[in-house]
């Protein structure tokens, strides 16, 4: 039933309710932001209808908050923001169009009897939204209009491939009345076509899939935007074929590796939902060297990175279906010996991380290996990983994490549980984001432990006022930092290149006291890790005192920045004379 008007006068209402009637309509319950004067009415209004706010503490954070909230409830997130703040929003409404999820953000702008006077916040911030890969990008001069450009953002985060769309209303506009009669002349309508796959080609899929000998499935984000968890397993169930990596829209399943590449040379690889970016050269792209079908909803997608054979734009979960439908009574062959060899594989990798950990247990500062396959190890044993939302960040610590995991399997307990760059972020990969990403969230699922095993010193500094936004909104977090006193990756071309150069920027303050800041933005009192003895006993500690008073807590380890991750393929500078080699990955 549609929610009744509460307008204080039905035939001249004011500018701030008619947006929180349209946030209402869209069946908005929760808003993020970071107050200002342009949002005084507004948030006052909308705390009326019962909608839940919730401040943040950066504009940036505000949207990520929110993206984070649409990935784990499956709606739009709204970010409100005030007038001239919209250039600090732009990495969240980047990171929200890349990674495919939708997001609205509502912002004051200056007055409009003196706009492009150079006033106070007067700033082209459509300009600044396109440039930050804004779906859409609307400017509300006319206050009978404001719930039509609320309803085409609505439309454009949530249709063809999820997005941020932006709208900005006059400081002006938002405090005026409006004439109800005059509305009428703005059509308003949100809604999202779904659409299916020319049969023909379909068709054509079915049969590449039927001639496979060793083919493998892969899911992208829009897998988990379209809830195809039944459409996938019915596929697998019918096929036999493997899931290379499902993001949890499969679940335990015999079928499932849980290892992301296990299958390069799979024959022929189906794209559930995977967009087509990256470069194969710099280890970004597509690993697999067989023919590909795709389903994605942009046909502008198909080919961009890397080759595809067949395309099938469309709605993924009702083009997957479409496929089922295609397959039946086909007897797809025996592929048992192609999945154990896939689950050899992924043994053999497990083998090689258990043995590196085990042979630098003992180090310090703390072999990040070890670290790694402790704190995942920690997660995995205790079983608190299975309705927890997880969060990763960093770079050479998420390296070291998300191989830890994989080897044994990430196997994720449903769509959206993972919360990482590398998970999401399909061409604008950049640490910094988890934190606030993690806590819109932990808002949407109120009831979920916030579990974070890898975030790395440099990561945290990103976000990290927000540990105040999780302890005031009583959240449940465990976050185990790898402080290894650097930007690592960087760190280790640069050691490699120039010699452990400390004025290179790439070092911080070592052994610093981040626990320490957690607690003083109201979380709980944390650990200091120098021993590798110590890190089970502490993360078992702060697991019972931050679901016990539901408030953030860090762990806090310090590791080894002199131990290699992984080489970065566009540092092509040959080592000078004070190069220094390192401990690699491979010969640790």
């Amino acid at each position: 039933m549609e929610k009744e008007l509460l307008y204080g006068d039905l035939e001249n209402p004011y500018g701030f309710e008619l947006v929180a009637d349209a946030l209402a309509k869209e069946g908005v319950e929760t808003v993020f932001t970071l107050s200002g004067n342009s949002l005084v009415s507004l948030l006052t209004e909308i705390n009326s209808r019962g909608i839940k706010v919730v401040g943040c503490r950066s504009e940036e954070g505000a949207v990520l908050a929110a993206a984070g909230f649409a990935v784990q409830s499956g709606k739009v997130g709204v970010a409100l923001l005030t007038g001239g703040y919209v250039g600090i929003a732009q990495y969240g409404m980047m990171q929200a169009t890349f990674g495919e999820i939708p997001v609205v953000i509502i912002a004051g702008a200056t007055r409009s009897d003196v706009d492009g006077m150079r006033g106070m916040q007067d700033l082209d911030q459509i300009s600044i939204a396109r440039s930050a890969y804004a779906k859409a990008a609307y400017h509300v001069a006319k206050v009978e209009r404001i719930p039509q450009a609320i309803s085409w953002a609505f439309t454009q985060a949530r249709s063809n491939v999820p997005g941020a769309a932006y709208v900005e209303i006059c400081q002006d506009v938002i405090k005026m009345r409006a004439v109800a009669a005059e509305m009428e002349m703005y059509v308003t309508s949100s809604h999202v076509v779904k659409t299916l796959a020319d049969p023909a080609v379909v068709k054509k899929a079915a049969d590449l899939l039927k001639s496979a000998k060793k083919p493998a499935i892969y899911v992208g984000r829009m897998g988990d935007a379209s809830d195809i968890h039944d459409e996938l397993k019915a596929l697998v169930d019918m096929t036999g074929i493997p899931v290379e990596m499902c993001r949890g829209n499969l679940g335990p399943h015999p079928l499932n590796i849980g290892m992301n590449g296990v299958a390069a040379d799979a024959d022929v690889v189906l794209a559930v939902g995977k967009a087509n970016t990256g470069v194969k050269k710099d280890g970004t792209g597509d690993m697999h060297t067989g023919k590909t079908i795709s389903i994605f909803p942009d046909t502008s997608d198909f080919g961009r990175s890397w080759p595809i054979e067949i395309g099938l734009p469309g709605d993924v979960k009702l083009v997957l279906g479409q496929l089922i439908e295609a397959i039946k009574g086909f007897e797809f062959p025996d592929y048992s010996s192609w999945v154990r060899q896939l689950f050899e594989r992924r043994e053999q990798q497990n083998a090689v991380v258990e043995a590196a950990a085990k042979k630098h247990a003992k180090d310090k500062p703390i072999n990040p290996v070890y670290y790694a396959q402790t704190a995942i190890g920690f997660m995995l044993e205790k079983g608190v990983n299975k309705d927890a939302i997880i969060g990763m960040d960093g770079g050479d610590c998420l390296i070291f994490s998300t191989a830890a995991w994989m080897v044994k399997g990430m196997i994720l307990a449903y769509p959206g549980q993972l919360l990482s760059w590398f998970n999401f972020i399909e061409c604008a990969s950049a640490m910094g984001l988890v934190l606030p990403l993690s806590l819109g969230a932990a808002i949407a699922s109120p009831n979920k432990t916030l579990l974070i095993p890898c975030m790395g010193d440099g990561a945290l500094g990103y976000g990290i006022a927000e540990l105040e936004t999780l302890a005031r909104e009583s959240i449940s977090a465990v976050i185990v930092l790898s402080n290894n006193g650097a930007w690592g990756t960087v760190y280790q071309d640069q050691r490699r290149i120039y010699g452990r150069d400390e004025k290179s920027g790439s070092f911080f303050v070592n052994g610093l006291h981040m626990e320490k800041v957690c607690e003083g933005f109201g979380g709980l009192p944390g650990y200091y890790v120098e021993n590798p003895e110590d890190i089970t006993p502490a993360l078992e500690k702060a697991y019972e005192s931050a679901t016990r008073e539901k408030k953030p807590v860090i762990v806090n380890i310090l590791t080894d920045p002199a131990v290699y991750a992984a080489p970065l393929s566009n540092w092509t500078l040959p080592a000078t004379e004070d190069g220094e080699p390192y401990t690699a990955y491979g010969e640790a």
